[in-house]
């Protein structure tokens, strides 16, 4: 009975789920071409989903949607941050679907269109706070003890 009683909890505790922090893992970067978004691409199904290009939308297959991105023309290091409007598949070759409107804002050439990309991680106000309080503290606390 006590035998069973232990071997029951060992396999409880062992049970544990395995939880991994979204701040752990590291942002995503990369060079390559950007597909610059055209409406016959869409009526050709060649891309599944549309765009507007009149407004500066950016779409990334592996990203979330919402997530922050940063997109640099490598030649004139001219960069936008944009959220990623859409999340759907493109032809593999390119790495993120633009419009027309972010093209010419940072000046990408139609023949060879060239970014980098960078996602940008948002940062949790409340922790920067919460840091900064703890370092106030500790210096404090400091301050006041004396050597022996």
């Amino acid at each position: 009975m006590k035998f069973r009683l232990l071997i029951v909890l060992f396999f409880l505790e062992s049970c544990s789920p395995n939880y991994t922090k979204i701040d752990n893992r590291k942002p995503y970067n990369s060079t390559g071409f950007a597909y610059i978004f055209k409406e016959s691409d869409y009526e050709n199904k060649i891309i599944k989903k549309k765009l507007n290009n009149d407004q500066l939308e950016i779409s990334h297959s592996d990203l979330k949607i919402g997530s922050l991105i940063k997109l640099i023309n490598p030649k004139t290091k001219e960069y936008i941050v944009l959220k990623n409007t859409k999340q759907f598949q493109y032809p593999d070759f390119y790495k993120i679907v633009i419009t027309k409107t972010v093209a010419e804002k940072l000046n990408i050439d139609n023949k060879l269109p060239l970014v980098e990309i960078l996602e940008v991680k948002k940062i949790n106000l409340l922790s920067l706070k919460r840091q900064k309080y703890i370092k106030k503290k500790k210096k404090f606390h400091l301050k006041l003890q004396l050597p022996l």
